[in-house]
C-alpha cells in the first residue's frame, strides 16, 4: 500500500502534467495559439516541479525516520537524524526525537559508568541526573538509593569478615598463651 501512494504522487504529477500539456497542445492545433491556453501548461509544470520536490524532501525524512527506527531496534542509542530541514512540517518533531535520544543516551551512560565502579565494589560514583526529565531522573534516584544500600551491604559485609579475623586472632593469641602457660607450670 506505501508502495502504491508514493508511486501515486509522482505519477499523478507526471500524468496531470502531461495530461494538461496534450490538451494545450491539441487546442493550438486546433484552434489556433492562444497566450491564455499557452500559460497554462508552463504553472502546471512548475507545480508538478514544486510537487515533486517536496515529495522527494518527505521520501528524505521518511528515510530518516526509517533509520532510527532500525538503529533503535538494534539497540544503537547514538543514532541522530541528521541534516534536518528547518522548513520541513515535521522539523520540530525530528528535534524532539533527538532531544529524546539525548535523554536515553545520558541516562544509558550514567547508569554504566555508576555500575562499572559497583562491579569492583567502588560505591563513591553515583549516576547524574543532571539535565534528565521525568522518569529518567526518578530512575536515576532509585538506582543511587540502590547504589548506597549494597555501598552499606558491602561495608557492614567487610565489617563481619573484620570481626571474623579478629576473633580468630583472639582465639589462636589465646590458645598460644595457654599452651605457654601450662608449658611453665609443667
Amino acid at each position: 500500500m506505501n508502495t502504491f501512494w508514493r508511486c501515486s504522487l509522482r505519477c499523478i504529477l507526471l500524468g496531470m502534467t502531461a495530461s494538461v500539456s496534450a490538451v494545450a497542445l491539441y487546442t493550438v492545433y486546433r484552434y489556433g495559439p492562444d497566450p491564455w491556453l499557452l500559460l497554462s501548461p508552463g504553472v502546471v509544470v512548475v507545480l508538478a516541479a514544486l510537487g515533486l520536490r517536496a515529495h522527494g524532501r518527505d521520501r528524505a525524512v521518511y528515510t530518516k525516520i526509517k533509520q532510527l527506527g532500525e538503529a533503535s531496534r538494534k539497540g544503537d542509542t547514538d543514532f541522530r537524524i541528521t541534516h534536518i530541514d528547518p522548513d520541513h512540517e515535521v522539523s520540530e518533531a525530528l528535534w524532539g526525537i533527538n532531544e529524546g535520544r539525548d535523554q536515553i543516551e545520558a541516562f544509558f551512560r550514567e547508569v554504566d559508568a555508576a555500575f562499572q565502579y559497583v562491579e569492583k565494589d567502588q560505591y563513591f560514583r553515583r549516576a547524574m541526573g543532571a539535565g534528565l526529565q521525568g522518569q529518567y531522573r526518578a530512575v536515576i534516584e532509585r538506582i543511587n538509593v540502590s547504589i548506597d544500600s549494597m555501598a552499606d551491604t558491602s561495608s557492614r559485609r567487610r565489617f563481619g569478615i573484620f570481626g571474623a579475623k579478629l576473633g580468630e586472632l583472639k582465639a589462636s593469641n589465646l590458645l598460644e598463651n595457654l599452651q605457654r602457660t601450662q608449658h611453665d607450670l609443667t
